[in-house]
């Protein structure tokens, strides 16, 4: 067989060239979470959907243990605790002696607690600190703080005790695409609750079928 030299030579320049926007593009997806490309990276690798706990600031290990047994019971992937971290100091606002919610979702966007190869990961941090949400100049204390499709959560156990189960569903719910309830059934945990404990306490631990057909990971 006959070799051809500048046939070689012709291959060998089109890999040198491309060689570089391969890497990048490698490098592109390992260090993003956008949703399409996420969806590639399930289809190519059969990625297992895991949910990552960590807590922000003291929290007992029973609470993190109730955490992590009511959400794989309820929605049936795999939840891992990656152990502790600090909240952030830019979150906390002084005169109000709370964390914003918001900057500790933006904190929680910069860690990177697994592979995104074998895993496709949302992280939920808890803390027993009070947490706030705002609009504008208006700022008001909650439960906890997520969005609709989002990769990060957070949950705070400073305002409730018996209500902290239904709020870890209901964050997570948001972070599986899930909106507040707007099929009118009481029961359902994806009620907005306003700020108010007592509509909480009106839900189950139930997820009406309206709510769980728009839950998609």
């Amino acid at each position: 067989m006959k070799l051809d030299i500048q046939r070689l030579l012709q291959n060998s320049i089109v890999i040198k060239h491309l060689l570089p926007l391969v890497l990048l593009f490698v490098t592109f997806l390992t260090s993003c979470k956008e949703p399409g490309l996420s969806g590639l990276l399930d289809v190519f690798y059969k990625r297992e959907k895991v949910l990552y706990l960590t807590t922000m600031g003291p929290v007992s290990p029973e609470k993190v243990k109730d955490a992590a047994r009511v959400i794989e019971k309820f929605y049936g992937f795999r939840v891992k605790n990656i152990g502790g971290n600090k909240l952030p100091e830019e979150a906390y606002c002084s005169g109000r002696k709370r964390y914003v919610a918001l900057r500790v979702l933006d904190h929680l966007k910069g860690m990177d607690p697994g592979d995104l190869f074998h895993y496709n990961y949302k992280v939920l941090a808890l803390t027993e600190k009070d947490i706030e949400t705002e609009d504008g100049n208006v700022h008001w204390g909650v439960m906890g703080l997520a969005f609709l499709g989002g990769d990060e959560g957070i949950v705070s156990g400073f305002r409730m005790k018996a209500r902290f189960r239904k709020v870890v569903l209901h964050e997570v719910g948001h972070m599986l695409g899930v909106d507040h309830c707007s099929f009118e059934v009481t029961a359902c945990f994806m009620n907005d609750a306003k700020g108010k404990g007592t509509i909480v306490d009106r839900t189950k631990f139930y997820l009406c079928d309206g709510c769980r057909d728009n839950m998609s990971f």
